[in-house]
């Protein structure tokens, strides 16, 4: 006989289930080839925190009644979750609940946690405003395939049957992920770190080579750490001889813009277009102009005053 005391009660209770575990695996009380399946259900819907009361698993689960007051706490704690676990031999392999779709519950569990309207509307006003369009009831359930897979082939941990485990800090040796950001990656999304794991916007009327909005700064030249950036997002493959050409032919045509600046477009004349001008006219009636003879002559077919195109339906 074993006792266990301790407050709160959630922690005797996680500390017996492992004890319990660990003296049948270690008394071999626990037999390999024996399967015992159910189903968990009632769950309560709200624990209780200093603060107040909180979501057990998470603020969108349907409550098993819903005439409950959201400001007595005592009701709200008495509250059971329309959810459910599926648990072979004392672990659970998947769990799922049926959601809440109904706009006037969903602000009453927003109540009872402590939020305000207007908190709600600010945190979840996309949401519950989808449910002010009539969703209908929905349930669901998951299954953890690795948990199953592990429990076939009898093993200790899921991390025997995942082909790519972390470690306990939950970090993926094979892939290095988490890693950090590249600060290019963070200048080219409006973003700029100002410590370790902090990341903050640029302020808004900022120019990207640091100038105020609306100044103009000379143009800088384009790096070839910039052309490599560029192509590694674009999944282009360059070899050395191609990143520079691109860095001389991206600068000739920085360059080139700048000259544009010095222009006198006030008095320079339209330049002929390199294609054949096509008028479209959308009116009924033929424009009447000087220049309308001029643009007809563009025509591949006329028919008077208009352009022939090819009938599409025939009367």
């Amino acid at each position: 006989l074993m006792m266990v005391a301790d407050k709160p009660r959630d922690v005797v209770n996680q500390v017996l289930y492992n004890l319990r575990l660990h003296v049948a695996k270690r008394l071999n009380l626990a037999a390999d080839d024996l399967y015992r399946p159910l189903w968990v259900t009632h769950f309560p819907l709200f624990e209780s925190k200093e603060e107040g009361v909180s979501s057990l698993h998470h603020p969108f689960t349907m409550p098993d009644r819903i005439d409950f007051d959201p400001t007595d706490t005592e009701e709200l704690l008495a509250l059971n979750s329309r959810a459910y676990d599926l648990v072979m031999n004392g672990e659970e392999l998947g769990g799922g609940s049926i959601r809440i779709h109904d706009a006037a519950v969903q602000r009453k569990v927003f109540r009872a946690l402590g939020l305000s309207p207007a908190e709600a509307e600010a945190k979840f006003g996309f949401f519950l405003k989808a449910l002010a369009y009539g969703p209908p009831p929905h349930a669901g359930l998951a299954l953890g395939l690795d948990r199953v897979v592990a429990m076939i082939l009898k093993t200790d941990s899921i991390r025997d049957v995942i082909a790519f485990p972390k470690n306990r800090r939950a970090f993926c040796p094979l892939t290095r992920a988490p890693a950090d950001v590249d600060p290019d990656q963070l200048t080219e999304l409006g973003l700029t770190g100002t410590g370790p794991g902090t990341l903050r916007a640029e302020a808004p009327g900022a120019d990207r080579r640091g100038g105020p909005a609306g100044s103009a700064p000379a143009p800088e030249k384009i790096t070839l750490k910039e052309v490599r950036h560029v192509a590694k997002l674009a999944r282009l493959k360059l070899d050395e001889a191609e990143i520079e050409g691109f860095q001389e032919d991206l600068n000739a045509i920085l360059d080139s813009m700048e000259t544009l600046k010095t222009l006198d477009t006030e008095t320079t004349q339209p330049m002929k277009h390199v294609l054949d001008l096509k008028n479209v006219w959308r009116d009924d009636e033929p424009r009447k102009g000087k220049d309308s003879e001029s643009i007809l002559e563009n025509a591949p077919q006329r028919e008077g005053d208009f352009f022939r195109v090819t009938k599409i339906l025939e009367g």
